[in-house]
């Protein structure tokens, strides 16, 4: 029908049927061949003969849609009112054109958004062509809108694109959506107003995709909830009588609190996702309780509240996902190298310090490598830290060793650098506090020690160092 009307719409080609001329227009543009069947069509509609030949029934004239309404015949103006029964859920942009339609069948937002009262929130907010949407379909005969001024919406049974040429284009940003056109200072962003009666069916998806986005939420908060509970537990068992010492005692000694502003940062982010979880699951609850209430009824309340709920929930499961993505990143924060690969060449890398053979456990007493200490569940492996270490190794202000602790599935490892040397006799030292088998058992620890990479050992600028105990800790 487009092509034998000469490019013009189908609805438009039936139109002119009506008029004395339309037959000899498409019978030039088509064989005769066609014609019944335009004939059969054109009769089965009901055109409104009290539409001008401007309306969208006419040639010139713009209706598109899920469904697709025409005027009810009879209806020369619009209705103010709500609507019964069936509401239009969605519009599109159809056309900036100068819009001629007659000004006693439109009805201006500005005039009528408050209905009876003479003021109300919904008349000061920034115009929009939501806005404009949620106001034109309420009205009982509406089939399309247009905004116009950059802020000035009205509702219409059809339009009249009158545009000649040279009165400029639709250019002016809406007042609520900047990324919007609401129109020029002449011409009319139009729109029209469809019925597609999916709301329903966009609800249960947003319905179905709270239940995915609760499940990741409940993993990374179980996740998170598990480090916390496991630092707390390093850090309380954390008893080694040195803090008197000093320098090296101190260092040593401040290693619960570092666990413990860790633990405390993931908590704040555990109990962020879980409040924002918890938003979701009353929204969810709305939603359910509003799909039911709109099964089979499709009026406008209902489906606004339906729409309503569903886009809350959306809303709702978009701020739990970003939430667990953050919860997820600072416990990956934290991990650091402790969920990588192990060094494959860690023993013969580096070395444990202190008297192994023995049973006794160093913990080096060297200045720390600020920021670089790190939490994590996992297997009891030091050759996963040894790989940040070689890393980080940039001469004494790098990584020299690490201390390394694990405790009830829980590994930690700190970074220390060569700054903090003792020179006890004739070569410097690694300061090192030994702690016995018997006391690292006490604290509930399965694994205790202090890793130098060898050719920090070896290969210091002032020589072969050794090392230097500190102290003895047997209780």
């Amino acid at each position: 029908l487009t092509n034998v009307a000469g490019g013009r719409s189908p609805l438009s080609a039936l139109a002119m049927l009506r008029q004395g001329s339309a037959m000899d227009r498409v019978a030039s543009r088509s064989s005769a061949a066609l014609l019944p069947l335009l004939i059969s069509i054109a009769s089965a509609l009901v055109i409104p003969d009290f539409l001008p030949a401007s309306s969208p029934l006419a040639p010139g004239g713009m209706h598109t849609g899920c469904r697709g309404a025409g005027a009810r015949k009879g209806k020369s103006l619009l209705a103010i009112g709500i609507r019964g029964r069936i509401a239009p859920d969605g519009f599109s942009r159809i056309a900036c054109e100068i819009d001629s339609s007659p000004e006693a069948q439109r009805i201006y937002f500005k005039d009528h958004a408050c209905g009876d009262v003479p003021s109300c929130r919904r008349a000061e907010l920034p115009m929009q062509p939501q806005l404009c949407f949620d106001f034109c379909r309420e009205q009982a005969e509406a089939k399309f809108f247009g905004l116009v001024h950059g802020r000035d919406c009205y509702c219409s049974l059809y339009t009249h694109p009158a545009s000649l040429g040279g009165e400029g284009v639709c250019d002016l940003p809406c007042e609520g959506d900047a990324e919007e056109m609401c129109g020029g200072p002449a011409k009319s962003s139009l729109f029209e107003m469809h019925t597609c009666a999916d709301t329903d069916t966009r609800g249960e998806m947003a319905a179905s995709g709270l239940a995915d986005v609760a499940k990741e939420s409940k993993r990374s908060i179980a996740a998170a909830e598990e480090v916390v509970g496991k630092v707390r537990a390093l850090a309380t068992a954390w008893h080694l009588d040195v803090c008197s010492v000093e320098p090296e005692g101190k260092r040593v000694c401040a290693l619960p609190g570092q666990w413990l502003k860790i633990s405390a940062s993931l908590e704040k982010a555990a109990e962020k996702t879980q409040h924002a979880a918890s938003k979701m699951d009353e929204r969810g609850m709305q939603l359910a309780s509003d799909l039911g209430a709109a099964e089979g009824a499709p009026e406008l309340e209902a489906t606004r509240a339906l729409e309503a709920a569903t886009a809350s929930a959306r809303e709702a499961a978009a701020k739990v996902t970003g939430e667990v993505s953050v919860l997820d990143l600072a416990v990956s924060q934290a991990a650091g190298p402790l969920v990588g690969a192990p060094l494959a060449a860690f023993n013969d890398s580096f070395q444990a310090l202190g008297d192994t053979g023995k049973g006794w456990h160093a913990i080096c007493a060297l200045e720390q490598l600020m920021t670089e200490f790190f939490v994590a569940v996992g297997a009891d492996d030091p050759a996963v830290c040894a790989a940040r270490c070689l890393a980080e190794r940039s001469g004494v202000d790098g990584c020299a060793a690490f201390n390394y602790q694990y405790k009830d599935g829980l590994m930690a490892c700190q970074l220390v650098t060569g700054h903090g040397l003792l020179q006890p006799r004739l070569i410097e030292a690694v300061p090192i506090f030994e702690v016995s088998q018997d006391k690292v058992k006490q604290m509930g620890l399965q694994s205790l020690g202090c890793y130098a990479h060898g050719a920090f050992m070896a290969g210091h600028p002032k020589g072969p160092l050794g090392t230097e105990v500190v102290r003895e800790i047997t209780a």
